[in-house]
């Protein structure tokens, strides 16, 4: 229970702490500052609410997993002062924006996992999210309607958003050269940009359950729905809209 951390963090070596599928609850205590030499820490599977500023002290942390827990909001700017590569936060209850207006850059994140939650976006409109190493992005099961450019995200390979309320694809998504999965399942698209053919990189592109107008879409496998739109765009007369 949460009156264990008072011994444990006394450790002050410690570098992995697993205390997934415990009885914490409520707030995780601020003392968990004093493991600054931490680098993997495993909560997921308890109650916990909120998580303390003070997690900024674990500076050496690279791998967070908070999953199935009670969490409403995370310090993200606390974080920020960590050296995450893996963070993992699905099945909580994060809502509005998961990022402030004014975030700074997780410079080192690789994987992060906010699936199954209630967030609406990543960011608020028009703020500069800068994820430079991020690899996998999994927001899937979420109500979010908007992502940001994928300038944000250079080093983006998986993007997994199924199930949100998503209509458009994101600024710079047709220019990357390093997205290789890509999951729409179950959003709000009405219509394709033809140029998704033109990614090379791309290997699964994911549509089913989407409001598209031409339905056909909907059953073809990537390497068809690319082929077709393709010649869409070597079409004479073809302008891109």
């Amino acid at each position: 229970m949460n009156d264990s951390l008072d011994t444990i963090t006394q450790i002050s070596s410690l570098r992995e702490l697993r205390l997934a599928d415990n009885a914490l609850s409520g707030d995780l205590s601020s003392s968990i500052q004093q493991l600054t030499n931490l680098e993997v820490l495993e909560l997921q599977g308890n109650k916990l609410s909120t998580l303390p500023e003070e997690i900024s002290a674990l500076v050496s942390l690279r791998i967070l997993s908070l999953s199935s827990n009670l969490l409403t909001t995370l310090p993200m700017e606390s974080l920020a002062s960590t050296s995450l590569i893996e963070l993992t936060v699905s099945k909580n209850h994060l809502s509005d924006v998961l990022f402030g207006p004014s975030p700074r850059s997780l410079s080192r994140l690789r994987t992060l996992d906010v699936s199954i939650n209630r967030l609406k976006a990543l960011c608020p409109p028009d703020t500069e999210l800068s994820l430079p190493e991020l690899r996998s992005l999994n927001i899937a099961f979420n109500n979010i309607a908007h992502l940001p450019p994928l300038s944000s995200t250079p080093a983006l390979t998986e993007l997994l958003s199924e199930d949100n309320k998503i209509s458009s694809l994101p600024p710079g998504f047709t220019d990357s050269t390093t997205l290789r999965v890509h999951d729409f399942t179950g959003n709000d698209f009405s219509r394709l940009d033809e140029r998704i053919a033109l990614m090379d990189a791309l290997e699964s592109f994911r549509i089913d359950a989407n409001p598209l107008r031409e339905r056909k879409f909907l059953s073809m496998k990537t390497a068809e729905l690319k082929a077709d739109l393709r010649r869409r765009l070597e079409a004479p007369g073809h302008v891109n809209v």
